[in-house]
C-alpha cells in the first residue's frame, strides 16, 4: 500500500507508468514535508537484460540521475532532502548522514548499499 502525505495530511496522487504525480498547491520556495510510504521490490533490467536498478534486504542501487524514483522538481532545481531509510544495510548517498537520516541539497538523490567500500583520500 502506498501512502502519500504533505505536511502530515494525506493527498491525492496518480501512479502510472512508474511515475508518481502528486498534486500540491505549494509555492516555489515554500518548504513542505513530503512523506511517501511504499512497500515492494524494485528490479529494473537494462536493454541487455542485466538488472541495473534494484533493492534487496542487503543491496541497493538507485542512482537518482537516471532512475526516476525520488521526489524531484521537474525543472532540475535543487531541492533539500531529509530522508529516513529503515534498513540494516550501510547506505551510501550524495547526502550527509546525520544520526539515522540523510540530509542535503541536490538536484538528484542517489542511494547505494551492498558491496561498496568507503575510500578516503
Amino acid at each position: 500500500m502506498t501512502v502519500v502525505q504533505i505536511d502530515q495530511k494525506t493527498v491525492s496522487y496518480t501512479h502510472e507508468n512508474n511515475s508518481l504525480l502528486i498534486q500540491s498547491a505549494h509555492q516555489k520556495g515554500e518548504e513542505i514535508n513530503l512523506h511517501i510510504e511504499y512497500g515492494g521490490k524494485v528490479y529494473v533490467e537494462n536493454g541487455l537484460g542485466v538488472i541495473s536498478f534494484y533493492t534487496t534486504p542487503s543491496a541497493i542501487n538507485l542512482p537518482g540521475h537516471i532512475f526516476y524514483w525520488y521526489p524531484k522538481i521537474s525543472n532540475n532545481e535543487e531541492s533539500e532532502f531529509d530522508v529516513t531509510i529503515d534498513t540494516p544495510a550501510t547506505i551510501y548517498s550524495n547526502l550527509t548522514k546525520v544520526e539515522n537520516k540523510w540530509h542535503g541539497t541536490s538536484i538528484n538523490l542517489h542511494l547505494f548499499a551492498g558491496q561498496y567500500q568507503k575510500i578516503s583520500q
